[in-house]
């Protein structure tokens, strides 16, 4: 079995709580303070969904990463998704307002098509679980309008030693050092090290924006 070492990204979200009568001043008219949506209880988000074989909650911090019921998480920034920083100066992606945190420098902008909403490659969640049988990975995306719109890559450096740089495959014209292993998924097929995997090994879910990969 492959022992991974994964750099990833992750989103935090947290869930609003909703108020309590003895938390908020009584008014003259007897009705509640504020509008209706204060009382609702939180809405169900797909996003943070959790299904087998995976049980550990969310971390909900973005930028974290934590061991949770055996299972490695990552939790990415959502809507960071600027791309490659490939030419000096400001990022050629319009975002119509300044970033309060840093100025954009991405350079690589989506396809126009609407199935790539101009989001399609954000990282929300990243987890990996070890099975009996299998390494079962789950990424989860912070849109996901068609199943193979977006491709995962997975670098493992098995040994742990680092070394000279290694290209990703596919043509990602990224490197890495001392990469041994990849996995490279879309949501309707994937392969390990240039093997196709088996049949039903990734599976994507357009509702959750999940995508879950099996690796025997």
């Amino acid at each position: 079995m492959l022992r991974t070492a994964v750099l990833a990204l992750l989103v935090a979200v947290s869930a609003a709580v909703p108020a309590t009568a003895a938390s908020l001043p009584a008014v003259s008219s007897g009705e509640r303070p504020g509008p209706p949506l204060l009382y609702a209880p939180p809405a169900d988000a797909p996003e943070l969904s959790v299904k087998a074989p995976f049980s550990a909650a969310p971390l909900l911090v973005s930028g974290s990463e934590g061991y949770r019921a055996g299972e490695y998480l990552y939790q990415d920034y959502l809507f960071d998704d600027r791309g490659a920083d490939t030419s000096p100066g400001r990022g050629s992606r319009g975002e119509g307002r300044e970033d309060i945190a840093a100025a954009t420098a991405g350079d690589v902008l989506y396809p126009t098509a609407d199935r790539y909403a101009g989001n399609a490659a954000d990282l929300a969640e990243f987890r990996v679980k070890a099975l009996p049988d299998a390494l079962v990975y789950r990424i989860t995306l912070t849109t996901a309008k068609a199943p193979d719109t977006a491709v995962v890559g997975i670098g493992i450096d098995a040994d742990r030693s680092g070394g000279a740089p290694v290209p990703w495959p596919k043509g990602a014209g990224i490197t890495s050092p001392g990469l041994d292993h990849f996995i490279t998924a879309w949501g309707t097929g994937g392969e390990v090290d240039g093997v196709a995997l088996p049949a039903g090994a990734v599976e994507m879910d357009t509702t959750s924006n999940q995508m879950t990969i099996r690796v025997p």
